[in-house]
């Protein structure tokens, strides 16, 4: 096995004694122990590579063969003979055609050759039983398969297929048939003359009201029939041998769910729009699994969930703890993921240990204590819990990032491989860690350590942990002598702590930093430490003279409050110089009583967004959702604040003005976008994924990009560092705009250009890492929301490579990013010219992203191209992104920006 990220060049005079070989284009996640599962994802684009000339003309015995994500060598002319092989992989490797006959390898039982661009094949040999094509050019089914009387499973996921006769099949198959996204309007011709077929996929065809049940394989086991435009449930003969079924993203009444076959044991149905639990509890009595992902449901009753579910998904909901009945959860659970929802304690009946729960996640919530749980992976980050004690004792995995937690207490899990503290509110490392004997990967960056120096018991642990994650400024490393710690340096624990720049090598300019065992730095002078302290506190006198001047030269400017007497009362003095005292806030400030807040739109982790009217107009109020923020948070706002009142360009959302009557409750009116986020229209309308690049989508995705060509030419040019789909507002004519500029700042300022920011699955590979970015970071995430509208989906999602990993697997995934191995994906259909500007921008190396006026140049060129012609531009405004109507552009630009 050879990686090509890792070995540029492979040679070898003599193949024939290697009986298996593979070489694929990188590492797949973190070089970690491999603790759960962790499959490795090829990417899109191939890696060059030094390969054998005698590759292909060397005698194979070999009877596995794999090229994955590595450019295949020219296949010779002259025929070529391998018949030991019996599994060959040729992914992501530029195919264009595949010549092998039927006589090249007469044994092939397996082939995979996904994710090419092969448009025909030719004959294969008769002895195959699987074949992988997926993600490639055909337009049709290949004519050979038909006569491969031992084929058993065919993949041809994402080929503009179009409508088929399933006579290109032999009849006998008795695997899977996956059709998912092929662009059929209609149920394959001849479909139950495969009468062994146990597993079909036709999701994501729009058959709507042409899908007939009665059609199906006779002895299916497995039908995926989701996000296809059905609006009532099929009816499934009683005798049906249904075990699995996918009916997900359809419109069909709730009421409809009691009639499914009562053999199905695993049922998904996620994203159907569900605000209570389908009634399948009577029918489905052998249900194991229920995945209802996705949906707003608001209440789950005693009863509404079969006792027989062993695994249960219910995302993305809007349910309390309150919301979930006592005896509503099956005591045999397993598996559990309840995330982003509005949960507050664990469901005290999911912690009576009747059966041990595999899989605990209930990340995205608003839990601030945890219950003791047998569960051995548990997934709580983004919660708000302080104190943990020893609550998973049986956990191998536990991941508390982002709560606030202070403290975390362990007695010693022995279990223990996982742990991660990422950021919270930890002050030092937890004393306990010493205690986890076989723990693998430890994470706690993003806390405020300072000045770290392990303890000699603390070293001998760390030394034991092969994976170590913390930040450089977490660790005191200013000493004379100091050690390699995992990715960084540090004091030596076991040497001196003197400080490198002591006054013993003042004759020397660079002094070098050595190891040593001497105590010579065990101290500083009393001299140097009085001097500090005389220091500091001439700067606090210093600083108060000079707030007092201040206070008393901008008494007089103070606004008359008697209008807010009562809300004055409450406001201290801290308060007054901070806000009232500032004149550019002033300059904005509106009359809190000319307000009228309506309802709340939104919440999130800091902030919370209301609708209002102002002076007659629609306005949107974004608050701190935390009356109790610190100073730092508050300044931070208002320093957005600031920023937002300096923009004036159409493709950002207008600023209207800021309301407090206290520092807590300061708050900024923005236009009010009646479309709402990109993110959210996708997810309401992904059938319209195959309508394929309408104006409506080149406009939005042009938006985007002028409104980055404003801010990236400002002096000093802004970066967003955070531009994700949620972050792109749509208004009532589908005008995109950029919103949320929280971590938006000024190219030059170093010291914050190094920080992670932004959300995960947008963040370009070099913020990810760490490492020092500028302006390319917002282009790689213009790359992300580029595959975004093409696809419909969040990034990453959708890939059969990525359908085995949850979301608790998300850290993995971002190492995938973090490392260039992951990229983002889009359809077939996709033009050509979309796929390589998203590709671009998505670049790893941030030198070969476009600039943002090169990316809007192309834009607006492929705009131009697809508009009709002058008469149809009076039309009416579509509020659709599958609009094939243009209209006068409220946001245009002219061209001339854009001569590069």
């Amino acid at each position: 096995m050879v990686n090509a990220s890792l070995v540029q060049t492979w040679s070898s005079d003599d193949l024939s004694a290697v009986p298996k070989f593979a070489l694929y284009s990188g590492l797949n996640m973190y070089e970690v122990p491999n603790y759960d599962y962790g499959p490795y994802i090829p990417p899109i684009e191939t890696i060059e590579m030094e390969l054998p000339e005698n590759l292909y003309a060397a005698k194979w015995n070999a009877t596995n063969i794999g090229i994955i994500g590595i450019e295949c060598p020219e296949f010779p002319s002259e025929p070529q003979h391998y018949d030991a092989l019996e599994t060959l992989r040729m992914e992501d490797c530029g195919l264009t055609e595949f010549a092998w006959g039927k006589s090249t390898a007469p044994n092939l039982e397996r082939l995979f050759i996904g994710n090419n661009r092969i448009k025909e094949l030719p004959s294969l040999p008769a002895a195959l039983q699987t074949i992988d094509l997926s993600g490639n050019l055909l337009k049709a089914v290949p004519p050979s398969l038909k006569d491969l009387k031992n084929l058993t499973s065919v993949h041809l996921r994402h080929n503009p297929l179009g409508n088929i006769d399933a006579k290109a099949f032999p009849a006998p198959m008795s695997g899977y048939l996956i059709l998912k996204n092929t662009s059929m309007t209609r149920m394959p011709l001849n479909l139950n003359r495969l009468t062994e077929l146990s597993e079909l996929s036709l999701s994501y065809n729009n058959l709507g009201d042409n899908f007939d049940v009665s059609k199906l394989p006779p002895a299916l086991t497995t039908l995926e029939i989701a996000y296809c435009g059905l609006t009532k449930l099929p009816k499934f003969a009683k005798e049906s041998t249904l075990d699995m079924l996918d009916i997900s993203g359809n419109a069909i009444a709730v009421e409809e769910y009691a009639k499914l076959p009562a053999t199905i044991t695993q049922l998904t149905l996620e994203n159907a729009g569900l605000k209570r639990i389908p009634p399948v509890s009577s029918g489905l009595k052998l249900a194991i699994v229920l995945e209802l992902a996705n949906n707003p449901i608001e209440r789950i009753e005693a009863g509404d969930i079969p006792d027989s579910v062993r695994k249960l998904v219910l995302n993305n909901t809007s349910l309390t703890t309150t919301d979930i009945a006592y005896t509503a959860l099956p005591l045999g659970l397993t598996t559990v993921n309840i995330t982003f929802s509005q949960l507050e304690e664990i469901p005290e009946y999911l912690l009576i240990a009747n059966t041990q729960k595999q899989i605990l996640n209930l990340a995205h919530n608003k839990i601030k204590t945890i219950n003791r749980t047998t569960a051995l992976r548990v997934y709580l980050q983004y919660n708000e819990i302080e104190e943990y004690d020893d609550a998973a004792a049986y956990a191998k995995l536990l991941d508390l990032s982002f709560n606030k937690l202070r403290s975390f207490k362990t007695s010693g899990a022995d279990d223990l491989k996982v742990l991660v503290l990422r950021g919270n509110n930890l002050i030092t490392v937890p004393d306990s860690l010493i205690s986890l004997r076989n723990l693998q990967v430890l994470d706690l960056r993003d806390n405020p350590i300072t000045n770290y120096v392990p303890s000699p018991q603390e070293w001998d642990f760390f030394q034991r942990v092969p994976v170590v994650m913390m930040d450089a400024s977490q660790l005191r490393s200013n000493c004379k002598d100091i050690v390699q710690f995992k990715e960084n340096v540090i004091c030596n624990p076991e040497g001196s702590l003197e400080p490198a720049s002591s006054s013993s090598d003042e004759s020397d300019p660079d002094p070098p930093v050595r190891l040593t065992n001497g105590s010579s730095g065990s101290s500083v002078s009393t001299v140097a430490i009085a001097l500090i302290l005389i220091g500091v506190a001439l700067l606090v006198v210093i600083a108060g003279f000079m707030w007092y001047l201040r206070r008393k030269r901008l008494a007089l400017s103070k606004p008359n409050t008697t209008d807010v007497t009562t809300e004055s009362s409450v406001r201290s003095e801290n308060e007054d110089i901070m806000l009232w005292n500032d004149e550019e806030l002033l300059r904005h400030r509106v009359d809190p009583k000319l307000l009228q807040v309506e309802r709340l739109l939104a919440g999130g982790t800091y902030g919370e967004v209301f609708l209002a009217t102002y002076e007659g107009q629609r306005v949107v109020i974004k608050r701190l959702k935390d009356r109790d923020s610190s100073r730092a948070e508050i300044q931070q706002f208002v320093s957005e604040i600031k920023m937002m009142a300096t923009f004036r360009f159409p493709k950002i959302v207008r600023f209207v003005g800021v309301v407090w009557t206290k520092e807590s409750d300061i708050g900024v009116l923005t236009e009010y976008m009646e479309n709402g986020d990109l993110r959210a229209y996708l997810d309401k309308n992904k059938q319209q994924a195959r309508d394929g690049w309408t104006v409506g989508k080149l406009r939005i995705a042009l938006d985007i990009a002028e409104a980055l060509v404003y801010l990236h030419s400002l002096d000093p040019p802004m970066v967003h560092r955070d531009l994700k789909s949620r972050n792109v507002l749509l208004d009532k004519d589908m005008t995109a705009c950029l919103s949320d500029f929280g971590t938006t700042r000024a190219a030059d300022e170093s010291s914050t250009m190094t920080t992670e920011v932004g959300t995960a699955l947008w963040m370009a590979p070099e913020v990810l890492s760490g490492q020092r970015y500028d302006q390319s970071a917002d282009i790689y995430s213009l790359g992300v929301i580029l595959s975004e509208l093409d696809t419909h989906e969040l990034p990453f999602q959708g890939d059969d490579r990525l359908e085995s990993m949850g979301t608790s697997e998300g850290t993995f995934i971002m190492g995938l990013v973090g490392s260039g191995s992951l990229r983002v994906k889009f359809l077939l259909s996709c033009p050509p010219d979309i796929v390589k500007l998203g590709t671009q921008c998505t670049d790893p190396d941030p030198a070969g992203r476009p600039s943002t006026l090169e990316a809007a140049y192309t834009l607006r060129t492929l705009l131009r191209q697809q508009m009709q012609p002058t008469s149809s531009r009076n039309s009416a405004t579509s509020t659709h992104l599958d609009s094939s109507a243009d209209t006068a552009d409220p946001c245009y630009i002219p061209t001339i920006l854009y001569t590069l």
